[in-house]
């Protein structure tokens, strides 16, 4: 067993933190001055149910920490909450953090952090309560930014992917691009540095019959394919 320093002061924080990572640790969404997403779009990610809310405010008598010294030296935390499994850790022998897991009902990871060698945040990703379906799967780049984010529907098709910095012929762009519950595409749209729409931004219904189909610089439309061209389906590049 080893103890670390403020050994209290570290369960108060793994209590509230398997749902409130956004605070203690995850680093802001950002992928530009829209986190990644464009004007209007819903933010994606799950709020707290009244049961994992209640949690937060768990007495301390009721989390047990335990550490345990591994064989290469790193160290594996388990803390339980009311005799329920609560998170698993493993930190480098130093006490850096490498992978933290938060457990949902029934003992199913609900959410896990994974952090490079230096402790720096590299992934994040969320599962459905109750279920092993990935809701949410965040990438950070050195800085701790969001690059890119993925979002999937209950069936696992994809709902959202947002990257930064894409390579374009018109330079480097951030992408969204969404799609509805039955997997037809719905929107693809690119932006510059400077949240300006920059290259071709489509829209498609539910019904995969394309609604908007247009070129933009720097947020000034140049070209109107409904209007100049046939329109293509699903055009290359989505």
């Amino acid at each position: 067993m080893v103890s670390f320093r403020a050994k209290n002061g570290w369960m108060i924080w793994l209590a509230g933190a398997g749902l409130l990572a956004g605070c203690h640790s995850q680093p802001p969404m950002l992928t530009g001055s829209e986190g990644g997403m464009l004007p209007g779009m819903e933010r994606p990610g799950s709020t707290l149910t009244s049961a994992q809310a209640a949690k937060l405010n768990a007495p301390i008598n009721m989390v047990k920490t335990t550490d345990e010294r591994l064989p290469d030296g790193r160290i594996h935390r388990v803390q339980m909450l009311g005799g329920v499994l609560f998170s698993e850790a493993w930190y480098s022998s130093t006490g850096v953090a490498q992978r933290i897991v938060y457990y949902g009902e029934g003992g199913v990871p609900l959410s896990v952090y994974e952090y490079t060698p230096d402790g720096r945040i590299s992934r994040m990703t969320t599962v459905y309560p109750g279920t092993r379906q990935v809701q949410r799967l965040d990438e950070y780049n050195e800085d701790g930014n969001v690059v890119r984010f993925a979002e999937y529907w209950p069936s696992g098709r994809p709902r959202i992917i947002s990257e930064a910095q894409v390579e374009t012929p018109l330079g480097p762009v951030w992408r969204v691009r969404e799609w509805y519950e039955n997997g037809q595409a719905k929107s693809v749209t690119t932006r510059n540095a400077d949240n300006r729409l920059q290259g071709r931004e489509t829209t498609w219904n539910a019904a995969g019959e394309v609604t908007s189909d247009a070129d933009y610089e720097a947020g000034t439309l140049t070209v109107d394919y409904m209007k100049k061209a046939p329109v293509l389906n699903n055009p290359d590049g989505f």
